[in-house]
């Protein structure tokens, strides 16, 4: 059983393609719609194939990965996670004047609320 093809309404942004997709659909005596069906159909096979050989190598790096840290080193990191305060990690601040524009609020834990 066919399936009667699906209607996409197609808008350019700029005038200058629909008038090249025109032009060229005239010389090459087939539809815009063929036209453009098929410069789309060549796009995403590109785009798929580049995306494909992308997807490729970094699940190929990531199964090459082996990471180089010892049990005895990641008990010490979590040791020193817990231990030592972390001079980049952020605190609340307070306000000195009130919060006149509610940047605080906006921002506070929703139990302080």
């Amino acid at each position: 059983m066919r399936r009667s093809p699906s209607t996409f309404p197609l808008r350019f942004e700029s005038e200058r393609t629909r008038a090249a997709l025109h032009d060229l659909s005239e010389e090459m005596g087939v539809s815009m719609n063929k036209l453009a069906q098929d410069a789309v159909v060549a796009h995403l096979d590109l785009v798929t194939s580049l995306l494909e050989d992308r997807l490729a190598r970094t699940l190929e790096a990531l199964r090459r990965y082996r990471g180089t840290w010892s049990d005895d080193e990641i008990a010490a990191f979590a040791r020193a996670e817990v231990r030592h305060a972390d001079p980049a990690e952020g605190a609340s601040a307070q306000a000195r004047e009130g919060d006149p524009f509610g940047v605080l609020r906006a921002f506070a834990d929703p139990l302080e609320r």
